[in-house]
């Protein structure tokens, strides 16, 4: 499982030890999911889930977005690129 590989070396890079439970976990009961009634959308998705899923990006146009949003986006990508280029990796 990628996911579990990547929060291995978080947890080996910042000095935790890494445990299974934290890439599994029992779905939520309905106690529990009154508490998070202020995060319904996000719930919705994660209530049942069971550990980590693979997502899949949705494909956007960036000259669809407001301007002021591509302006923010041309800003931030050379940011991002350095971030991502220190992302850690499975070796």
């Amino acid at each position: 499982m990628l996911s579990e590989t990547y929060l291995q070396l978080w947890c080996e890079a910042v000095g935790l030890d890494f445990q299974h439970s934290m890439v599994t976990w029992k779905p939520m009961d309905e106690d529990q999911l009154k508490e998070f009634t202020y995060l319904e959308q996000w719930t919705t998705t994660s209530q049942n889930s069971t550990g980590f899923l693979k997502s899949t990006p949705k494909p956007m146009e960036i000259s669809d977005l407001p301007e002021e949003i591509q302006d923010f986006i041309d800003e931030q990508t050379p940011h991002y690129n350095k971030m991502r280029g220190m992302r850690l990796r499975p070796t």
